[in-house]
């Protein structure tokens, strides 16, 4: 790898503040006087968990969220809440006091049927119910700690029309097993209703999220006691159970192939076009992998440099090593958000991942 190479340059991305002040974090309602209106302000939920793995990736998304605050201020971009998840016993982080956090017990052992992805739909539930999740804005971004902001998002939603990113992956249709699960757990009215999309990253209005939160919660948990479904969903069923669960309760998403991209050494690579992002939300949930001359090592071949986030549960290191200089733009793009935030954010450790 050649350390010296230059990343390719994120236009828009260059021209946001390297820090960024944290009153950022103040309500959606208050802007400069001088921004001109109308504006539909959306509030960002970031659902994470607890524990050092989640915690680097909240760190660099909120970083994110602040530059991408901060690079349009008469923008949309509202307020920020982290909804966490907490085991029984154990305190809360030092990020509350960064960025206002709502706590919801973890599921305990047992109660989450072995598959703790069920509470995000739960500590949703909860929160709304406990009426903590109070917000000024009217629409809501939904989105894990995996992603990062390439550009400025603006209030793509309406309030008859949610939007989402539509996962190759989550087609109704796309097998007879699969069309059998959904028919069975959507019923006949709303079979034909249930869209190729998850519950984040997801703009709507927040009285979309309170209707759809306890359908969702009460879908999921159905579809993993059921063994079919368990079967052939896998790590994917909580996003089923919020499909399944926007159909049921009317929810209708307009779905955007550039609302988000997941790139790896195989796809998603071409991230800008001109120097400006062609998608708003870069999610980095795959692997890269290249060799050191930047050819992509294909079919689980491992290369000289790989970037893949399970690697690192404890702490990203500060001296994350730049890819070589041939790598597709996707890679690159990665390396240099993720970077950017480690220097930028304070006592941010470089020790053993």
């Amino acid at each position: 790898a050649d350390a010296s190479s230059p990343a390719p340059s994120l236009d828009a991305q260059d021209e946001m503040p390297k820090e960024a002040d944290s009153s950022a974090i103040a309500d959606a309602a208050t802007y400069p006087s001088d921004c001109p209106s109308p504006r539909r302000p959306y509030h960002v939920l970031l659902t994470a968990s607890s524990g050092q793995y989640q915690f680097w990736q909240t760190r660099i998304f909120h970083h994110h969220y602040l530059r991408m605050r901060a690079m349009d201020r008469c923008g949309e971009v509202g307020g920020f809440t982290r909804l966490l998840t907490l085991p029984e016993g154990r305190a809360e982080d030092s990020l509350s006091d960064e960025m206002r956090t709502i706590v919801v017990a973890e599921l305990k052992k047992g109660e989450d049927l072995g598959f703790v992805v069920l509470n995000r739909p739960h500590s949703v539930v909860v929160a709304l119910g406990r009426g903590d999740l109070v917000i000024p804005e009217e629409y809501i971004l939904v989105c894990e700690t995996d992603h990062l902001f390439l550009k400025v998002i603006p209030n793509l939603a309406s309030a008859d029309e949610a939007v989402g990113y539509p996962f190759h992956y989550m087609v109704p249709t796309r097998n007879a097993i699969t069309r059998a699960i959904v028919r069975k757990f959507a019923g006949e009215a709303f079979y034909s209703q249930v869209q190729q999309v998850g519950p984040s990253p997801v703009l709507m209005t927040f009285s979309s999220l309170r209707r759809v939160a306890s359908e969702w919660e009460d879908v999921s948990f159905a579809l993993k006691r059921d063994a079919e479904a368990d079967a052939e969903f896998g790590w994917m069923l909580e996003m089923w159970g919020y499909s399944v669960a926007a159909a049921k309760v009317g929810i209708r998403h307009k779905l955007l192939n550039d609302f988000q991209v997941e790139s790896s050494s195989q796809f998603g690579n071409d991230i800008t076009k001109n120097g400006v992002p062609n998608y708003y939300i870069l999610h980095y949930t795959f692997s890269h992998e290249y060799s050191a001359e930047g050819v992509a090592m294909l079919d689980s071949k491992h290369g000289d440099w790989q970037f893949d986030k399970r690697q690192y549960q404890r702490v990203l290191p500060r001296s994350l090593p730049p890819p070589p200089r041939c790598v597709f733009e996707g890679a690159w793009t990665l390396w240099q958000l993720l970077h950017d935030a480690i220097v930028a954010l304070p006592d941010w450790p470089d020790g053993a991942f």
